[in-house]
């Protein structure tokens, strides 16, 4: 009965019913971080990838452009950004598409905290300082403005991974 769910739990009239995973006792860290590199490498592989087929597009005159490949996160993608907004602790994190790396981390990461100080705790004197927190950040990360965009793990702590026993017998980070 593998994935069988074999307890009810009553909560009201809402529940959440998952699979049962069997962690395995002790963690590969080299394989996680194996793992992570790839994951992380994934979006430049995606957009070499796209520059070749693209390449081969334009020595063939039969091949429509209709054909090729949408701009999607299997194609790769040139933005900053997700397409889902996810949360830090308790409080949302929008992800809206950006074109620079500097101004993704400014406008959705340092702003929103820094607004949020101002409003929950009226720290008036944190918006002179916060612009010039962001003229520092935009200094600072301009060695910077060549990076690829990559996924990432946005939470990523000892306790919120562990690891699983695969059909092939192979143990694999989760």
């Amino acid at each position: 009965m593998d994935n069988a769910v074999e307890t009810q739990l009553g909560i009201g009239t809402h529940a959440l019913v998952t699979s049962y995973i069997d962690f395995q006792h002790g963690k590969d860290w080299a394989e996680a971080g194996k793992q992570l590199a790839r994951m992380h490498a994934k979006n430049n592989e995606n957009l070499k990838d796209r520059e070749r087929r693209s390449r081969l597009l334009s020595f063939n005159s039969e091949v429509s452009e209709d054909s090729e490949c949408p701009d999607s996160l299997e194609s790769g993608t040139e933005k900053y950004g997700f397409h889902v907004a996810t949360c830090c602790g308790r409080l949302p994190q929008e992800n809206e598409w950006t074109d620079s790396w500097t101004q993704f981390f400014i406008c959705h990461r340092l702003k929103p905290q820094i607004d949020l100080l101002v409003e929950k705790h009226n720290e008036r004197d944190l918006l002179e300082l916060s612009e010039m927190l962001y003229r520092k950040t935009e200094d600072l990360l301009k060695s910077r403005e060549n990076t690829v965009p990559s996924l990432v793990h946005g939470d990523l702590w000892g306790g919120n991974w562990s690891t699983v026993c695969t059909d092939s017998g192979d143990v694999q980070p989760i």
